[in-house]
């Protein structure tokens, strides 16, 4: 339905809604950036860095444009400036010096470990949910909205506490409401 709707303000509205939809600020283009590297940060704390899979390639491929876009095109860069390049999506130019270039890759890295590592401290800090969030999806398959409130709302849940590197073992941690410690 949401296609159906676009695609009616698309013929409707012509650029003017195609402008009003590209319209978005420098916090949401961090945000999506945060958003994107979520994938791949989630896939590190569960499973390891050395067992990371493919999976999130097309996140980050989007991460990247998007990022190279900001600094590109939207003149979002402190070290590159308040300027547009013409630079396709593979990082090409010919019309700018190799030192541009460079800079332009220097800042897109830049937005990307930044999304990263804000990516990784959001999920870290929120370890206990995603496990709670994960053992419902391996119960259900599926979650509705209602049921994810459900489960991030219960004060009890079972969690994993590594207490050495060769065994784990399943501890009750009970999540007081407006807390900042866990009994257990």
């Amino acid at each position: 339905m949401a296609d159906m709707e676009y695609a009616k303000d698309k013929i409707m509205m012509g650029s003017e809604r195609r402008m009003k939809l590209a319209s978005i600020s420098h916090k949401q283009m961090l945000a999506r950036l945060d958003v994107c590297m979520g994938v791949r940060v989630t896939e590190e704390l569960i499973f390891g860095e050395n067992e990371v899979s493919s999976s999130a390639s097309s996140d980050l491929q989007q991460a990247t444009k998007l990022a190279r876009a900001m600094v590109t095109k939207y003149g979002m860069s402190k070290e590159v400036g308040v300027v547009t390049h013409n630079y396709d999506d593979n990082g090409k130019s010919m019309s700018m010096s190799i030192e541009t270039r460079l800079l332009i890759e220097k800042e897109v890295k830049y937005f990307l470990e930044r999304a990263y590592n804000n990516a990784k401290t959001i999920l870290t800090t929120h370890s206990m949910e995603i496990h709670a969030l994960t053992n419902a999806l391996l119960e259900h398959e599926t979650l509705t909205g209602n049921h994810i409130k459900s489960v991030l709302a219960q004060s009890q849940f079972t969690a994993i506490a590594a207490t050495s590197a060769d065994s784990c073992t399943i501890e009750q941690f009970t999540i007081q409401p407006n807390a900042t410690s866990i009994n257990h």
